[in-house]
């Protein structure tokens, strides 16, 4: 039976969030408090000092710095640069073409950095220049930028899908492969709606029709990006390393192109390792206060507790999973996706398996909802990335962007109606 002094903890976990705790400190005052309250110091003091730290000491979490560290090379020696030229000169000469150029960079850079962030601020400096000047308004321009950005999560290799998987205990590489059809699905989906807004509202010139010898030309500059694509898509998928082992070499690969085509200089060096030690100590903070915060739902078997009950209350499977979905789209307003993901795993994964499931499949349910998040007022990252990139009041990158939400939201009814648009590609991995 579910008490009222079991929330307690959940009250204080919202309350400091409400003041803008972080999101990491919160889950762990919040669980200590929790855990204090079960048995006292004798029992914080086991869990906090010891059980805590031996679960983020693991050879698993090396996983995070590592795919940081190559994102921030392959920012830091701009080796995504010319992927927006390539796209261009293949796509630009449809209606809305550089737009659509725009997402597949997007898809492209996602495909070998993971940080949706960094995708849409490279892309704005890139490529609004050159929209603004085909005609495309500020609207339409920070709407494109923002949301082709979130593809970058959804694409391997995926943060998010990292931290899914460790909280999970789910295979990395398995999540890796299942998020590549979902976001090709969903750029489609982009392309097809930019065109559709181009020609309503006659927006944006095409780009001039570049010859075969020019677009063949502009294949060349991406060969450090194709090489990184099959470095951590190709291992994944043939069975040649693991998720740990791809980003340990895509890091060294990364680097290595980035010191060989001079492109990467020391302060560059240094600057990307002291950015990828920042990422990697904000999640290695979020998860120890959810670990925390997990132990205390452990002990007052909360979680059970709450799938027993929501499964005697006969809601189906579907009507359970939209509530949860709907959570994350709410959460994602106020907050970044790996706090959310820790935040809500601990009870929304063993009440999805409990209804049956496929894991990998909801990681990709939950991955697409944090891409929502990373769009939506007020707190949406990548339009205030965009902003920023692009000297664009964020008012114009939301204008923008919301009706592009629509697409996200698509392509989760689509992988609900089929799951094998997730399933299918991992299970036929080496």
């Amino acid at each position: 039976m579910i008490t009222f002094e079991i929330f307690i903890p959940f009250i204080i976990l919202l309350v400091l969030i409400f003041l803008s705790v972080p999101i990491g400190f919160s889950l762990g005052i919040s669980g200590t408090i929790g855990l204090l309250m079960i048995g006292g110091w004798k029992v914080v003091l086991g869990i906090v000092g010891t059980a805590a730290f031996r679960d983020i000491a693991t050879f698993s979490l090396s996983t995070v710095p590592l795919y940081l560290l190559m994102a921030e090379f392959i920012i830091q020696a701009r080796l995504a640069d010319p992927l927006f030229d390539f796209t261009y000169h293949w796509l630009g000469w449809m209606p809305g073409g550089v737009g659509v150029a725009t997402v597949w960079a997007n898809a492209g850079f996602g495909a070998i950095s993971g940080s949706s962030t960094a995708a849409a601020a490279t892309m704005g400096k890139v490529a609004y220049p050159l929209m603004r000047r085909l005609g495309y308004s500020d609207e339409l321009c920070g709407g494109i930028i923002s949301t082709g950005g979130t593809l970058a999560i959804l694409i391997p290799p995926s943060i998010a899908m990292v931290v899914y998987g460790l909280a999970t205990e789910t295979s990395i590489s398995k999540l890796f492969i299942a998020g590549i059809i979902p976001g090709l699905l969903m750029a489609a989906i982009y392309s097809i709606a930019i065109i559709l807004w181009c020609a309503i509202k006659k927006e944006g010139k095409r780009a001039p029709h570049f010859t075969w010898k020019e677009r063949f030309k502009s294949v060349l500059p991406v060969w450090p990006v194709l090489l990184l694509i099959f470095i951590v898509v190709g291992f994944l998928y043939l069975g040649i390393a693991t998720a740990t082992e791809v980003g340990a070499v895509g890091a060294a690969a990364a680097l290595l192109l980035g010191v060989f085509m001079k492109r990467l200089s020391w302060s560059g060096l240094k600057k990307a390792c002291l950015s990828a030690l920042k990422g990697t100590a904000m999640i290695q903070t979020i998860i120890l206060g959810a670990k925390v915060f997990g132990y205390y739902l452990t002990l007052t078997n909360f979680t059970q507790m709450l799938g027993d009950q929501v499964l005697a209350s006969g809601a189906g499977r579907y009507e359970v999973l939209l509530f949860v979905i709907v959570a994350y789209f709410v959460l994602g307003m106020f907050m970044n996706n790996v706090s959310i993901l820790y935040l809500l795993l601990p009870i929304s994964y063993p009440l999805m398996m409990k209804y049956g499931f496929d894991p990998i499949w909801f990681g990709i349910i939950c991955t697409i909802c944090g891409e929502v998040g990373l769009i939506s007022p007020p707190v949406g990252l990548n339009c205030y990335m965009v902003s920023e990139a692009c000297n664009m009041p964020i008012e114009k990158v939301f204008k923008g962007a919301t009706p592009l939400l629509l697409v996200p939201i698509i392509t989760l009814v689509l992988i609900i109606l089929f799951p094998e648009i997730a399933t299918w590609l991992p299970s036929h991995m080496g």
